[in-house]
């Protein structure tokens, strides 16, 4: 699956069957997903080693039924001029504390 966050500077993509999984497992979707991306986010590095480099960002959902007060973790990483979402999920207790710091010290 592809898509573009409709801004025209970031393009998404991810295995179909993956996306169903994490909706089954984690209740969002990669489409929902996404739309942390057009706020501002808090992105690490992952530091299992997959065979290539991952990160892991965090932001608030932009659409949907939980928009702006869910804080998700998104694990994604770069492939050519698209960026592959491999999973996400609601962010822990503690990653949306580190998050909502890193929130308002950039919004005040």
């Amino acid at each position: 699956m592809e898509l573009d966050d409709g801004s025209g500077e970031l393009a998404f993509e991810w295995d179909s069957e993956k996306a169903a999984s994490n909706i089954k497992n984690h209740g969002i979707s990669f489409e929902e997903a996404i739309t942390i991306f057009q706020d501002d986010t808090l992105t690490v590095e992952d530091a299992a080693a997959y065979g290539e480099l991952r990160e892991i960002s965090f932001g608030r959902l932009q659409s949907g039924r939980s928009a702006s007060t869910v804080v998700v973790c998104v694990v994604h990483t770069d492939r050519d001029d698209r960026v592959r979402i491999i999973s996400a999920r609601k962010a822990t207790a503690q990653e949306r504390k580190h998050f909502d710091v890193y929130y308002r010290k950039t919004h005040h």
